[in-house]
């Protein structure tokens, strides 16, 4: 059969479920063939072929043969292909006819495949069959992100956020809720799609490497107000010609040396932005003791000692993220980052064309800001940004927003069971404490207990979540758990093909810690309200232990210098003895090959010029003598400069010189010769023969400080 084949005759006007009426009313007698087939509008034959077992099942209609697999088993397959996906451990086309293959094989089911392998038209059918499952590329999700997604943690995070709520009246007042964040803009469009011929490559040009991001700070409230955005430039400084007129009223510049946040700019971003920002809100709406609440992720330039204090100094409360769950916790990840890049490359590709046979299309920091103020003016929009507090449940304050499928089953399991375990106690506790007494009225406790399955399933959709969750459940116990060396059952396969990937848990039960590591791990795990005195002394112990750490460093620095001047002061002991004998010494091939430039004793002390010029002055130099030749240059106004060189020929009245040049406190000659004849009175002094060491020259002098020597 072509695999295109299309049907000439339409499906039967009846459902499987009408089938399977009209064969139970006969085999019970409730009516006759005839009846039924009258009653229900099936063909008689079809009753009758149905109940003997002849042609088709009795769960099948229409033409066509049996599936290899019934439909239950099938069914099942399904299952278990979505619970893995929810384990982030999706299958692929070669997995899942692999997993088949080794199904019909133990099970010894009877097939038309080739060595019981499925082909491509099995699973095609497979697909059409049930449309619930579709083969899509997998995002690519890191390991600690779905470790993250522990309902313990994230229970606690709206816990906490609910009491500083309460403790101050907020939730009514989403003008002082804000999420801060970073993200990285690209120089050029990474994310629009483009039209092109159908199997050719496609490609677009662009001015830069595709490679350079610069990071850029958001900053929005629950009421759907956007702040002025600061840039973060790559470079020493921001430069005045990176400022566009056109950027957006209020930016803010920063300049760090890999082009990332750091602590400083933060600081700077909080006192000269954000502060006065909430400063001026509060005289706006009369409201000077309101407490405003920024939220953020624990990256280390967020939170310091002097931040928090200053946040404390003006009424603002800093409330930290879980650990790697700003993708579904963070407003500015939700809503507001997705369009804002998406409007941001078009406006990259729309620059890119202007650029066509005009320029390199480089995009230049000052065009950067510019298009960034478009971009925020059009794309920050108030509907966005406050989508983005409710879908994750921050304002209004719905924390059963974050959805429930995200757990890891056993994870959520071993919640539950806590929940209704701590929930029991308490009742107990409350009849215990009303004895005699009319019972009290159960209290609704922070996070429902099984029994009310956290949310409770009031329709079909979320009973069907509830049985694939069951199933991911069961099959992540049978991960952890032990699997039949020949697995014959769907469950029992689909666990052991991934039993053997190497699980966290395990992992951290082999790394051995200590208690304070613990309690690290543990504070960085969950959120964390960072304006407390707790945090503040925190901080303070830990500048405190950096500053005695900087300290011990620089103790250890001047110690190993002092080392170094006393093993060159004897060195330079040692030397002097060594004086009399007038020719150089050429030991650059000894043993003493630790020798540094640094240890020579020519250092530059201040004496007077006149008395270290006069000794020699006059003196015929000859060949192979070591000379200091003064250059004049053409300003009389400016000093003169010295050099030091060989002399190779002597003329009558001149010299020619093969000139070196000073490397730190020793000379070196250069590795192209530097020679030239200069007049004999122009030399102001000649040297004895200088110490070698490994090709450097010490004269064994103290030279002036006012002499120029190059």
């Amino acid at each position: 059969m072509p695999r295109n084949y299309i049907k000439k005759k339409p499906p039967p006007p009846y459902s499987v479920e009408t089938l399977q009426t009209a064969v139970a009313d006969v085999e019970n007698s409730n009516k006759t063939l005839r009846e039924a087939a009258t009653f229900y509008g099936i063909p008689a034959t079809t009753i009758y072929y149905r109940i003997e077992g002849r042609k088709s099942s009795r769960d099948k209609i229409g033409s066509g043969r049996s599936t290899i697999l019934d439909t239950a088993t099938e069914s099942l397959l399904v299952e278990y292909l979505i619970a893995r996906s929810k384990l982030g451990y999706p299958c692929d086309k070669e997995e899942l006819l692999d997993l088949v293959q080794e199904f019909v094989v133990n099970n010894t089911i009877k097939t038309p495949f080739v060595n019981n392998r499925p082909g491509h038209d099995w699973y095609t059918g497979f697909m059409k069959r049930h449309p619930s499952l579709s083969l899509k590329k997998a995002e690519m999700l890191q390991k600690v992100r779905i470790d993250a997604r522990d309902p313990e943690v994230v229970y606690d995070f709206f816990d906490m956020l609910r009491r500083v709520y309460d403790e101050h009246e907020m939730k009514d007042r989403g003008d002082f809720i804000f999420n801060c964040d970073e993200s990285g803009f690209p120089s050029d469009p990474s994310k629009l799609r483009a039209l092109g011929e159908k199997g050719k490559p496609l490609s677009r040009v662009s001015g830069g490497s595709g490679k350079e991001n610069t990071t850029v700070l958001a900053c929005v409230s629950a009421a759907g107000v956007a702040l002025p955005p600061l840039i973060v430039f790559k470079g020493a400084a921001v430069q005045a010609r990176h400022i566009s007129e056109s950027a957006y009223p209020g930016t803010t510049y920063s300049a760090t040396s890999n082009g990332w946040m750091e602590e400083a700019a933060f600081f700077n971003w909080m006192e000269s932005l954000f502060i006065p920002k909430v400063q001026r809100l509060r005289t706006e709406k009369e409201l000077p003791e309101q407490k405003a609440i920024l939220l953020f992720d624990g990256h280390a330039s967020h939170y310091s000692l002097r931040i928090v204090q200053a946040a404390v100094a003006n009424n603002i409360t800093l409330l930290k993220f879980p650990s790697h769950l700003t993708d579904r916790l963070q407003p500015l990840d939700k809503c507001v980052f997705g369009p804002i890049k998406t409007l941001w490359d078009k406006t990259l590709v729309e620059f890119g064309k202007k650029q066509v046979g005009v320029g390199c299309g480089r995009l230049t920091k000052e065009k950067f800001s510019e298009f960034l103020g478009k971009v925020w003016k059009e794309g920050m929009k108030p509907a966005n940004i406050k989508n983005g507090f409710k879908t994750t449940g921050i304002f209004p304050f719905e924390p059963l927003k974050f959805d429930r499928e995200l757990f890891h089953p056993s994870k959520l399991e071993a919640y539950e069971a806590k929940k209704t375990k701590e929930e029991n106690k308490r009742r107990g506790a409350e009849k215990r404490q009303f004895v005699g007494l009319e019972e009290p009225t159960a209290v609704a406790s922070k996070h429902p207990s099984p029994s009310k399955r956290l949310f409770e399933a009031s329709t079909s959709a979320q009973a069907d979540t509830e049985e694939i969750q069951a199933v991911a459940l069961d099959l992540s116990l049978r991960i952890h758990g032990e699997t039949p060396e020949k697995p014959a059952s769907m469950i029992d396969i689909f666990a052991s093909k991934i039993k053997n990937i190497p699980q966290r848990k395990e992992l951290d039960e082999l790394r051995p810690k200590t208690s304070a590591q613990n309690i690290r791990l543990k504070r960085q795990k969950y959120a964390e309200v960072l304006t407390t005195e707790e945090v503040i002394d925190r901080l303070k112990d830990a500048e405190a232990s950096k500053i005695k750490k900087n300290n011990a460093k620089e103790d250890k620095k001047r110690k190993r210098q002092e080392k170094q001047m006393t093993k060159k002061k004897n060195t330079t002991e040692s030397e002097t003895e060594d004086e009399d004998d007038p020719e150089p010494v050429l030991n650059s091939g000894s043993e003493d090959n630790n020798l540094d430039q640094e240890s020579c004793d020519d250092t530059f002390d201040s004496i007077d010029v006149e008395d270290f010029l006069e000794p020699l002055a006059g003196t015929e130099a000859k060949i192979e003598d070591f000379v200091l030749v003064e250059f004049k240059k053409s300003n009389p106004k400016e000093k003169c400069i010295y050099y030091i060189g060989k002399v190779t020929t002597v003329l009558e009245h001149e010299l020619q010189i093969s000139f070196m040049r000073k490397k730190t406190k020793t000379f070196v000659f250069p590795n192209v010769p530097d020679e030239s004849i200069v007049p004999k009175t122009d030399v102001k002094k000649i040297f004895l023969s200088p110490v070698v060491r490994r090709g450097l020259y010490n004269f064994n002098l103290n030279f002036p400080t006012e002499l120029s020597i190059r």
